[in-house]
């Protein structure tokens, strides 16, 4: 857990997502959703597991924004998976050793921005 995050905002984020069309967890969010213990050391096979977990829970898409590529955590991807095609997809992103605290909801924000535009005005 970290912040402001709790076991009983987990559940009700939990009882949210059956009703999701897209979720965008990171790293940490996706162990805490499916209870699972963290570790730093994740596959990209064992993710797809988790996504795919994470997937039967509701959501048509889910997009992990941080998956570490290696153990030494200094090449990440984003990994999703789409529920429609039974298609994961991966693109690779630079690491910038800093914190900036609202980069999951940036990147949320962009990815809602392109799919509405994917849709609505193709």
């Amino acid at each position: 857990m970290y912040g402001p995050i709790n076991k009983e905002m987990v559940s009700e984020i939990r009882s949210l997502i059956q009703k999701a069309d897209i979720i965008t967890p990171n790293l940490t969010e996706a162990y805490l959703l499916l209870d699972e213990p963290f570790h730093s050391d994740i596959d990209e096979e064992e993710i797809k597991k988790w996504i795919l977990r994470l997937s039967d829970m509701g959501p048509e898409m889910v997009v992990i924004t941080s998956f570490p590529e290696n153990s030494s955590m200094n090449k990440f991807s984003v990994i999703a998976y789409n529920k429609n095609d039974s298609r994961f997809w991966k693109l690779p992103i630079d690491y910038i050793p800093a914190d900036f605290p609202g980069t999951g909801d940036c990147f949320t924000s962009v990815l809602t921005g392109a799919l509405y535009r994917e849709i609505v005005c193709p």
